[in-house]
């Protein structure tokens, strides 16, 4: 890629975050009449913390995915609370504007305790395929389930959809060795059946975290007002599901930080009422900022100081 190119593609990156804040002004300064009508109370205050802890305890599931991935790239040795601890203190990383450079910190400070350059590419990955698939396993199914938008797509075209879903690591791990960026990575080499038995579970681990991040989120959206349809539940989490994976694939955004509650507050808005679409995308956003914070708070005593070449 050209200098040129990258400084375009840099500014596209950061015009597409500035167009997400813009938004979310705008539709702050129409809501600003009744912003004074909300009031804050000890419910609310309790429902947060134990939503930021959720949150938090909840992150285990994808490091316990990365923790596999690189025991699926041959890291035998590995202690999962090292795992936990390079994970968790550089996933605060991502709140730096780019939301990548979460992904080299997590590299360095792995290559510090001893984990192998190939491995840690290959987690890092199959971190975001894993993320990728399972976001979009679940948004088909969310779909089929409650009637969101498939009323004209037929079971046969939805299981299409999802069997290329399941696929698509395979094909991806065929193609990888391929790819010329990659070749110097020295990531390790795989079979067809060692990736359908090393990744099935790994993506079972990010399809319950989305699983119960979305639970977390319905129980923030019931705290602003109550929510008794199954099928506005299922349209509710169908577009959570769709913010997440916006945020999560646009980059310059720290965090995921506008465009996640763009596509809340603008899709939300039909369903649970503007003004609560705005508190409950601007309630979500704190909740899993102070989650990541004690994130990044419990590992500094879970390191254990032994680094994996020192043992091999």
């Amino acid at each position: 890629m050209t200098v040129s190119a990258k400084k375009i593609l840099g500014f596209v990156r950061y015009l597409i975050f500035a167009a997400a804040i813009v938004l979310l002004v705008l539709r702050f300064w129409q809501c600003r009449e009744s912003i004074g009508d909300l009031r804050i109370t000890s419910r609310m205050v309790g429902n947060f913390l134990v939503s930021s802890v959720a949150y938090t305890l909840n992150a285990t599931f994808v490091i316990l995915a990365w923790h596999s991935l690189l025991k699926f790239f041959g890291e035998e040795k590995l202690k999962f609370k090292d795992s936990y601890a390079v994970y968790a203190r550089s996933q605060i990383a991502r709140y730096i504007p780019g939301n990548v450079l979460h992904i080299p910190a997590r590299h360095f400070a792995g290559r510090d305790l001893g984990y192998g350059h190939g491995p840690l590419v290959g987690a890092a990955l199959y971190e975001i395929l894993g993320t990728i698939c399972a976001s979009g396993l679940i948004l088909i199914v969310g779909y089929l389930l409650f009637d969101v938008a498939l009323q004209r797509v037929s079971l046969l075209q939805v299981l299409v959809i999802v069997s290329a879903i399941c696929l698509f690591p395979i094909m991806f791990n065929k193609v990888l060795p391929y790819v010329p960026f990659l070749k110097s990575a020295e990531i390790p080499r795989r079979n067809t059946d060692q990736v359908i038995k090393g990744l099935v579970p790994i993506l079972g681990y990010y399809c319950i975290f989305f699983i119960v991040l979305g639970a977390i989120f319905l129980f923030v959206v019931n705290s602003f007002l109550a929510v008794n349809s199954i099928s506005t539940t299922g349209r509710i989490l169908t577009i959570f599901v769709i913010s997440v994976i916006a945020g999560f694939i646009t980059p310059g955004a720290p965090g995921g930080l506008g465009v996640r509650e763009v596509v809340l507050v603008y899709m939300l808005g039909d369903i649970i009422g503007q003004n609560e679409s705005l508190w409950v995308a601007i309630w979500f956003r704190a909740i899993t900022v102070l989650g990541d914070l004690l994130l990044f708070l419990v590992p500094f005593s879970l390191i254990s100081g032994t680094k994996l070449k020192e043992n091999r």
